[in-house]
């Protein structure tokens, strides 16, 4: 997976790089932004996997969580990008293609299901796409990052040998 990884992100700096001096026209914006949405389709498996074999629930694994959700946002704007570019008409129809922060923002804005109206795909596939995005944020947030944080407990210390009840009373009236 790495060296696949490896592969398309030279590629897309390669094809970026050109895109910068040349333009639109004769590079491939659509191919950069498909191997872009292949490689942030990539990372959340290798954070999954790092998260899986992890012996306590801490503060990396809640960021590792919110990591995953995050690149899943991002992997929807590289598809939303990667459509406007390919397909005949506007992705958004008469507010037209749109940038890439008008895809990160249509992307976030239906990752979360917050959905503000003012960016809508005009057909398909960006309404299955959209429709498929609305579902992975909400499953994810009231599954996976919900599961983390109920096992996530903070600052917790042991109690035996520390001279306190459970109940953080000290016994003896003694300071610490």
């Amino acid at each position: 997976m790495r060296r696949i990884a490896g592969v398309l992100l030279l590629i897309s700096a390669v094809a970026a790089a050109i895109n910068l001096f040349v333009g639109k026209e004769t590079t491939g914006e659509g191919a950069v932004a498909f191997m872009s949405a292949v490689l942030y389709l990539l990372a959340p498996f290798s954070i999954t996997r790092s998260l899986v074999f992890r012996r306590e629930i801490d503060v990396q694994t809640v960021l590792g969580a919110i990591d995953i959700y995050l690149l899943v946002g991002m992997l929807f704007a590289f598809i939303y990008r990667f459509l406007g570019v390919v397909q005949p008409s506007a992705f958004f129809g008469a507010a037209g293609d749109g940038k890439f922060p008008q895809d990160l923002f249509f992307s976030f804005t239906t990752l979360t299901t917050t959905g503000y109206g003012n960016l809508v795909p005009a057909g398909n596939p960006g309404q299955t796409f959209a429709v498929a995005e609305m579902l992975i944020g909400q499953l994810f947030l009231v599954t996976a990052v919900a599961k983390v944080i109920n096992a996530y407990t903070p600052g917790r210390r042991p109690i035996s040998g520390s001279g306190q009840n459970p109940a953080g009373e000290n016994p003896g009236g003694e300071g610490p």
